[in-house]
């Protein structure tokens, strides 16, 4: 568990973190899982948008058949492979990266996949944040 990498750390330290956390478990878990070193190949973008999030990521050089991308336990992966060309050009200089990769990307409990697409060698992933109407803060009043 990731709290093993805290052994040195008084324990009223994490009583006290725990008292005040409820249902945390979960994000313990994903903290576990993409613990790591963090792949920088593709380069990619996170954007902000008015109904969740956008990520962009420079694949030139791969086409939609050679992308693969899954959505798992709130895990969005997203993996390429340039699949073998019989032909073989002798480069004189060869600049661009074609190497396959792995991109996974931990999404909060209410994110949707909405759109994907790919344009001019950038791959768009439209995530859409949709909280459920029970789950919205609400006012309550004073009686």
């Amino acid at each position: 568990m990731l709290l093993q990498h805290f052994k040195d750390t008084p324990p009223y330290v994490w009583d006290s973190f725990f008292r005040h956390s409820i249902g945390f478990d979960r994000m313990f878990s994903h903290l576990e899982r993409m613990r790591g070193v963090l792949p920088t190949y593709p380069p990619h973008d996170l954007l902000k948008t008015d109904t969740g999030y956008q990520i962009e990521m420079a694949i030139a050089g791969f086409s939609k058949e050679n992308i693969t991308i899954e959505l798992k336990d709130d895990i969005l992966a997203i993996k390429g492979e340039l699949k073998n060309e019989d032909k073989h050009p002798k480069y004189l200089h060869k600049g661009i990266a074609e190497r396959k990769f792995v991109k996974n990307f931990s999404l909060c409990e209410h994110a949707d996949v909405s759109d994907i697409t790919l344009r001019d060698g950038v791959l768009m992933i439209q995530i859409t944040i949709n909280v459920p109407e029970k789950e919205k803060p609400k006012l309550l009043p004073i009686n």
